[in-house]
């Protein structure tokens, strides 16, 4: 259905000008969630197929996991799956690649059972590479930079290599299109390390949204010289990780990769603490709250100031 939809708009309208595009527009939005009706009319009503494309791939959900105990020579051949919308929209690239132009929210995962993969001799994890190295270093790539129209991303799974603590350079690579991309205004990272999301954001050029998750602490100093030369100035933060990363994240950012003074909404739960109130951790958000108190709307947190908000607001001497 999704080829000749594809199909269908590579033809011009026939009746485009008898209906206005701001009514076609309407409609459009009032069945989007109905994607078998919104299919239909798109194949039946040539002018109908741009406007139906947009909300057809808007977003887009790339799933990977992989899984050796369904592979019957175990870890030697290693059963990668892919969200089967992946094979489709790749196809549909080749014939149409303006189609990529509509994906506006982006969601990539990748699963496995990493404990299995730490305990295999160097020699089984040669050939594991060998098996894996296509798809996660050439594939997935190649695949996500196509996609240069994105306005949000979001990473709800590190995306490490199985085998290595680090997230392949071809895979930062195709990456770095989507974050690179002036239209990417919002982001999110689940999981991870702090130098993961330290390389996303240096590749930012202008986020406004950034929910930073589960992430773990930093163990080495990012080079300054791979930031952009202005700061991403967010509007909106949202903080839901453990206490240490919170703290790395806000107080040792290198200078000149975010800008934390601009926001109009904060979100700081620190992760595991139903009332987090250790005495730097208060400091910290404190300090945030006050420089941000030109801009702030709105603020959500589980950590328990130790002055009044209207006084973080009114005033900083700092």
């Amino acid at each position: 259905m999704q080829d000749r939809l594809v199909a269908r708009a590579q033809l011009q309208p026939c009746w485009s000008g008898s209906v206005p595009t701001e009514l076609i527009a309407m409609i459009v939005d009032e069945i989007a969630e109905e994607q078998c009706t919104l299919r239909s009319c798109a194949l039946v009503c040539r002018a109908w197929t741009p406007i139906a494309q947009g909300h057809i791939f808007h977003s887009l959900h790339i799933t990977v996991h992989i899984d050796c105990w369904k592979s019957p020579l175990l870890f030697l051949a290693p059963f990668i799956h892919v969200s089967k919308n992946v094979g489709v929209f790749n196809r549909l690239l080749r014939s149409s690649p303006h189609i990529a132009s509509y994906v506006k929210r982006l969601t990539v995962t990748a699963t496995y059972d990493h404990w299995f993969y730490c305990s295999i001799p160097a020699t089984l994890a040669d050939i594991f590479n060998a098996k894996l190295g296509h798809f996660w270093n050439h594939f997935l790539p190649c695949f996500l930079q196509s996609l240069d129209r994105v306005e949000e991303l979001m990473v709800p799974r590190n995306m490490r290599h199985p085998l290595s603590e680090k997230v392949p350079k071809t895979l930062i690579d195709g990456l770095g299109c989507v974050l690179r991309s002036s239209s990417l205004t919002s982001l999110a990272v689940l999981s991870g390390n702090l130098n993961d999301l330290y390389s996303m954001l240096g590749e930012c050029r202008g986020l406004r949204d950034l929910h930073v998750g589960n992430v773990t602490c930093l163990h080495e100093t990012p080079n300054p010289s791979s930031f952009p030369p202005l700061p991403s100035k967010l509007q909106f933060l949202a903080i839901t990780s453990c206490m240490d990363a919170y703290m790395d994240f806000v107080n040792k950012s290198p200078r000149g990769l975010v800008d934390f003074s601009h926001l109009k909404r904060l979100e700081i739960i620190i992760r595991g603490s139903f009332f987090a109130m250790e005495a730097d951790l208060v400091r910290t958000t404190e300090d945030l709250i006050r420089r941000n108190k030109e801009t702030l709307q709105d603020l959500v947190l589980n950590v328990c100031p130790e002055e009044y908000l209207f006084n973080l607001r009114r005033g900083y001497d700092g």
